[in-house]
């Protein structure tokens, strides 16, 4: 023990017990891992361009508030949030190697402008738009790839100059109701926004009730772009 905190020993060094982050750092040549007891504390230490290595599974009731430029790896581990949203991003991050599970709506939320963010293998469930590139991300890169994601209307983009690119990604559980925005993916609704997808799935899980806008669904308005390749459903 030293001061208020509790190390364990083990193969990667002396760690805070009960850790759920760490950080790896070098001082004067010698390299060493920061460990923290929550994911907003490593947040609020790290430095612009760290990686947040979670170490173990967490749950959460407040929104986690990502606010430099970081990358989040999960390392296969969950976020459970109870929560109103369960990740807002306001940098240029990375998030991978991440489930994210939210119990309110969604999962990952895009409000800053402009920012550069790429979620990579990661699988999300949200009640609904469970990636949200928000109106307040005006001209937002965003990159999608290789991910499981579920819930209502899975990918919403309404910032104007959005450039979202979806690949690789599958829906396998979805229940879409007849809303006037309900869709598995859905385009931008706002001027000069561009949205890419291809390689993606919709499983045979994702229902389809009274729901005129189907799997995918674009606005042709104010000059968004929509482009489609190598796409597939299997949703009923």
């Amino acid at each position: 023990q030293l001061g208020e905190k509790v190390y364990n020993l083990t193969a990667d060094g002396w760690v805070i017990a009960g850790a759920v982050a760490s950080i790896d750092r070098e001082y004067q040549g010698v390299a060493y891992t920061e460990t923290y007891n929550s994911l907003a504390a490593a947040i609020a230490d790290a430095k612009a361009g760290d990686t947040i290595d979670l170490v173990r599974d967490v749950e959460m009731d407040e929104i986690l508030v990502v606010d430099k430029a970081l990358t989040i790896n999960g390392n296969g581990n969950t976020l459970t949030s109870t929560a109103a949203r369960g990740i807002n991003v306001l940098a240029d991050v990375t998030i991978e190697n991440l489930t994210v599970v939210a119990a309110g709506e969604r999962a990952i939320n895009v409000i800053q402008k402009p920012a550069n963010v790429t979620i990579d293998n990661v699988t999300a469930t949200a009640a609904n738009y469970t990636v949200n590139v928000a109106g307040s991300a005006a001209n937002a890169v965003v990159a999608i790839k290789n991910s499981t994601l579920n819930g209502l209307c899975t990918v919403n983009v309404a910032a104007a100059g959005a450039n979202v690119t979806i690949e690789n990604l599958a829906i396998d559980k979805m229940y879409i109701k007849h809303e006037a925005s309900a869709a598995a993916f859905v385009g931008s609704q706002h001027a000069d926004a561009k949205l890419t997808i291809k390689n993606c799935y919709a499983g045979k899980d994702v229902l389809l009730v009274s729901c005129s806008t189907g799997v995918f669904r674009a606005y042709a308005k104010n000059a968004s772009t929509f482009n489609l390749s190598n796409c597939y459903s299997l949703a009923t």
